[in-house]
């Protein structure tokens, strides 16, 4: 505690030093971060009455300023108004203002994002140089926002100490209160406190707060997100008595063998009165989960305060021994609550403050992270905050369901980038259990990652340094929080090491980790690298932990590979885990008519309506913008999963099985839980025939040890392969219910294939008449009630009339194009694979020859085809036998080896729209792709054609399923199209045109056609997921245009 005393005060004598001779804006200062503002602190509340502390309930010593402020904004500095705090100056017919809200959000200015570009003229500590004119900042300089507010002060607060504190404001501000100014902060994601003691009256007091939107702590927020301003956190009246508990920091040390802990807690508590403070004392009380208290002795954890002279504070340190703890991590996360209660010199308990804590120890010992001395994997994401029409202030029910998402996900690990974020948010992981990576909000990638232009420059330690203390200071006590980061993509050199310091001036044991200067950070970052470099590195680099930070870019259509991540980080002891990039689509609710941005009656709603659309960087007019690089989500805005988020689950999931022995019906069964025994789950397994479930049984309850394995014999009966194909099915699920899951909520699964599947045959028919006719132009075949017609010139299958209905809109043709994802549109895949975009359209016919088969009743057209631009032969070859079924089928063999690798291969049709509803035997049921299809079990399913897409946010290739056997399209007649596969096959349908989807840049925006565009793929491109700036998908998961492929399957009516 006395380090931190000396820390803090260093850097409030570092904070006053002016140097405004050069640089006449204390918003262009880097050495000016607060001017009268409080030491920060831990977050807590104080209580009068002991019942209300112990309960947490509301605190009647807080009051909230949340609420309808008068708001005037203007786009530049000159424009603002400048006397607006004086108390007669009228504020009537200014407009009205969320707090807490950032005012773009509320219809005031323009929301901007870009990730790497600072979004004005870079010229530190400058922010109002003129940048280029197609700058948003070009117009709009540096816009400041005008709050003004009134409140009163309830009964008895006036002899009091008084403070004001600000969660969140961005980026910098003044504060008045009744006309008197009270002082300046920046450092936008960290809290402000002032105290306003000597500025309130009784009654009715007004406040003023001028907000700017850049400062020069803007050049440390270059962060890849909306860049929003304004007071977008809490405002907080807070009443303490003239003596009060300022701070406190709990400790927790485990002995070597992790049974029993030290419980250490430091306070520091405060004078503010002109008199010395005689005959304090404070007692600790510490309760466990079922409120029985656990210390043997009322003396112990009771503590004797020294005599605190006038406007000083004085530690004091309390400490026990606690006998077999519950340990807190991301599985048990056990808390206690500890009630503090200061007495003053008459005995009189005057103030009572409530935390929950854990028992945690978290080190690194050697090479190896450890909690309570336990090897862990950090299964994580990184989570902006972001609602889509709150900005970057998200509300409790929204963080719990995200809270609730996360654990489904087997997510154990969030890193808050890149930024400390609301202190609700770190009680949800106290309690729930995920682990945290807690961030400073430190960045300047625009000035490139390990720059010293700010990262070793002297002129900004205070500034760095503040931005370390504010946030260990504030979250120090969370059991959540294992590792400190000293921000993200910043710069490298002495400001570094001053952080990292900081940090350990507080918490001697944190574990520091900063991705820009390795010198800086305790443990090793490899992040947005190949898994098979990856491991090289890992196995080089021995001396220290291996985090990524980030890996695997969830840009849209994504998240490929993600299995092969973790078979290197489960091959090493060292390699802890890494953050996906990241949690949610950071897409703002935007009306498609363009109004503008404002709050509907309730502004939480996450649903998007029918007249809105996810607006991206560029939306708003905004530049720079880096456009649908913010859309990287494992959830969309909504807090609907996107299809990769249920890869992430499976590949998350912390229970292991393997078929040791099929036909002695043998699973190995592993926990790969770091703390939990698997006697918390049912297991069950299920068999199915050709999708169709035929046995379920439950095993029996598990008992296994994390790390350990068993093996387990599944009685399922025998197997008559010749009825098809047999899959074998486990799940782990839920005992109980709990916080984030029902009861029997599935936490691991897997799949296994016990038979194959039977090939469909084309059949012979010999009952019906078949025969067919030859033009120049065509070829129809005919049967007793279907017609068939064939392009003589193409090979298209341009008709099919069944009993006098059409089911075909667009011709069954070959078609090689799957339109680019985002990550492929990054890296040159349009370039690289191109020529096949047209390879099919401008395909060219050397040959077509038609022949009979009268023992099988069937007619076979085979069309011998040169692709364009491609060199290869390619065989097209229809047979259609006397029911009306057509066996089509694709041979290709390539003359030579240097064709492009192939994006899909296989063939396109369209059918009436009328024929929506979708049933398959295959992976589902939510959308899947080769190198991205683990956590999408075999299976029969259905989904109406609306559901079956998935509209990102910005358009581009989706819908597909893999490995499917069967495919029906069909009307609520029943009436419509089936697809066989004769080997498996990947399948997409959406209702528009490749050429629509590349078209447009917002879903709503493309063209609906009046048909369903089904493509039928025997082999299709992976997603990727490396990076979303060049890196390509693996190459086992695309296809070689140089070697020989063959893809057949059979299409045929439903008639009813």
């Amino acid at each position: 505690m006395q380090n931190m005393k000396i820390n803090t005060l260093i850097l409030l004598a570092l904070a006053f030093v002016s140097i405004k001779a050069q640089n006449p804006n204390d918003w262009e200062n880097p050495q000016i971060i607060g001017i009268n503002k409080e030491q920060a602190t831990a977050t807590f509340s104080s209580y009068v009455k002991e019942a209300d502390a112990l309960g947490f309930k509301q605190t009647d010593t807080e009051k909230s300023l949340n609420g309808k402020w008068k708001f005037r904004w203007v786009a530049k500095p000159e424009e603002r108004p400048l006397d607006f705090y004086k108390t007669d100056f009228d504020v009537s017919g200014w407009d009205e203002i969320v707090v807490p809200g950032n005012w773009q959000m509320q219809g005031f200015g323009i929301p901007i994002y870009t990730n790497i570009k600072y979004p004005f003229e870079k010229k530190q500590p400058y922010v109002t140089q003129k940048p280029p004119k197609e700058y948003t900042s070009f117009a709009l300089r540096n816009p400041v926002g005008s709050y003004k507010h009134e409140f009163e002060i309830p009964n008895g607060w006036m002899n009091k100490t008084l403070f004001i504190k600000f969660d969140g404001v961005k980026s910098a501000f003044y504060l008045w209160v009744n006309g008197q100014k009270v002082g300046y902060s920046q450092g936008s994601m960290t809290p402000a406190t002032f105290d306003i003691s000597k500025y309130v009256k009784a009654g009715k007091n007004s406040i003023a707060v001028e907000v700017y939107r850049w400062s020069d702590g803007s050049y440390l927020e270059c962060q890849d997100m909306w860049r929003l301003s304004g007071i977008y956190r809490d405002v907080t009246l807070i009443a303490k008595n003239n003596t009060f508990i300022r701070d406190f920091i709990i400790t927790t040390d485990f002995d070597e063998s992790y049974v029993d802990a030290d419980l250490n807690i430091n306070l520091v508590v405060k004078n503010t009165s002109m008199e010395v403070a005689k005959g304090y004392s404070v007692q600790a009380t510490v309760f466990d989960s079922h409120n029985n208290i656990v210390q043997q002795s009322d003396k112990a954890l009771l503590g004797r305060i020294p005599e605190i002279q006038p406007e000083k504070e004085e530690a004091i340190n309390l400490n026990m021994k606690v006998k077999k703890p519950l340990h807190w991590n991301a599985e048990t996360p056990n808390l206690y609550s500890v009630l503090f209660q200061l007495s003053d010199s008459k005995g009189k308990v005057i103030e009572n403050i409530p935390w929950k804590f854990g028992f945690k120890e978290v080190e690194i010992e050697g090479s190896l992270f450890k909690i309570n001395g336990q090897l862990v994997k950090l299964k994580g994401v990184n989570r902006h905050e972001h609602h889509p029409r709150t900005g970057r202030y998200v509300d409790n029910e929204t963080m719990l369901a995200d809270i609730k998402l996360l654990k489904q996900c087997n997510i154990n690990f969030v890193r808050t980038s890149h930024y400390p974020t609301c202190t609700e948010w770190y009680k949800l992981c106290d309690e729930y259990g995920i682990y945290l990576m807690d961030e400073a909000n430190q960045e300047s990638h625009g000035y490139n990652i390990g720059n010293k232009i700010l990262g070793d420059n002297p002129d900004w330690k205070i500034a760095h340094v503040d931005r370390a203390v504010s946030m260990v200071e504030r979250d120090k006590n969370h059991a959540s929080v294992i590792v400190w980061s000293l921000g993200n993509e910043g710069g490298r050199g002495q400001n570094m090491k001053a952080m990292a310091e900081s940090v350990r001036n507080i918490i001697p044991k944190a574990v520091v980790f900063c991705d820009s200067d390795m010198d800086a950070s305790d443990i090793y970052d490899f992040s947005y690298i190949h898994p098979d470099k990856l491991k090289t590195l890992v196995e080089e680099h021995t001396d220290r932990p291996i985090l990524m930070r980030e890996y695997a870019h969830a840009m849209g259509n994504s998240l490929g590979n993600l299995k092969e991540y973790w078979d290197v980080i489960y091959a090493f002891d060292r390699f802890a885990g890494g953050a996906i990039w990241d949690w949610v689509d950071q897409g703002i609710a935007k009306k498609i008519d363009g109004s503008p941005l404002k709050y509907p009656e309730n502004p939480e709603d996450l649903t998007l309506k029918d007249n809105e659309f996810y607006a991206i960087g560029g939306d708003f007019g905004d530049y720079p913008n880096d456009q649908e690089f913010c859309i990287n989500g494992l959830i969309a805005p909504n807090r609907k999963p996107n299809p990769h988020y249920f890869e992430a689950q499976k590949i998350h999931q912390s229970i292991k099985f393997e078929m040791l022995d099929a036909s002695n019906k043998t699973l190995k069964i592993t926990n790969q839980y770091d703390f939990i025994n698997l006697n918390e789950f049912d297991f069950d397994w299920s068999l199915k025939l050709n999708g169709k479930e035929i046995y379920v049984e439950k095993l029996d309850q598990l008992d296994v040890s994390p790390g350990e394995e068993t093996t387990v014999a599944i009685k399922y009966p025998e197997l008559d392969t010749e009825k098809g194909e047999y899959t074998l099915s486990i799940f782990a699920r839920l005992k109980e219910e709990a916080q984030w899951a029902s009861k029997d909520f599935v936490v691991s699964k897997e799949q296994f294939l016990l038979s194959e599947f039977i090939l469909p045959e084309l059949g012979a028919d010999k009952t019906k008449t078949l025969g067919y006719s030859e033009s120049q132009n065509s070829i129809e075949v005919k049967g007793e009630d279907f017609t068939i017609d064939i392009d003589a010139k193409n090979g298209a299958l341009i008709s099919f009339v069944f009993g006098n209905k059409e089911y075909i809109t667009n011709p069954l043709e070959p078609y090689f194009w799957k339109p680019p994802n985002d990550n492929q549109e990054r890296n040159n895949y349009v370039r690289r694979l191109g020529d096949w975009k047209g390879a099919a359209k401008n395909r060219k016919v050397a040959n077509v020859n038609v022949s009979e088969n009268k023992q099988d009743n069937q007619i076979t057209i085979d069309f011998d085809i040169q692709p364009d631009k491609i060199d290869a032969d390619y065989k097209l070859t229809y047979t259609i036998g006397a029911s009306g079924k057509i066996y089509v089928n694709a041979a290709y063999h390539p003359k030579t080896s240097s064709n492009p690798l192939i994006p899909k291969f296989g063939f396109r049709l369209a059918i009436p729209k009328k024929y929506s509803h979708i049933e398959w035997y295959g992976r589902g049921p939510h959308e899947n792709y080769p190198d991205r299809k683990h956590g999408a079990l075999l299976g029969l399913y259905k989904s109406e054609l609306n559901d079956f897409i998935t509209p990102y946010i910005s358009p581009q290739d989706n819908s597909n399923r893999c490995d499917t056997r069967l495919a029906k399209f069909t009307a609520k007649s029943g009436q419509g199209i089936t697809i066989e596969g004769i080997q498996s096959f990947s399948f997409r349908a959406w209702p528009y045109l490749e050429s629509d989807l590349e078209a447009a840049k917002h879903n709503h925006e493309i063209e609906q056609r009046d048909f369903i565009n089904i493509n039928i793929d025997s082999k299709i491109h992976g997603v990727g997921g490396d990076d979303s700036w060049g890196a390509k998908t693996h190459k086992k998961y695309t296809i070689d245009g140089n070697k020989p492929i063959s893809f057949g399957f059979i299409l045929h009516v439903l008639t009813n």
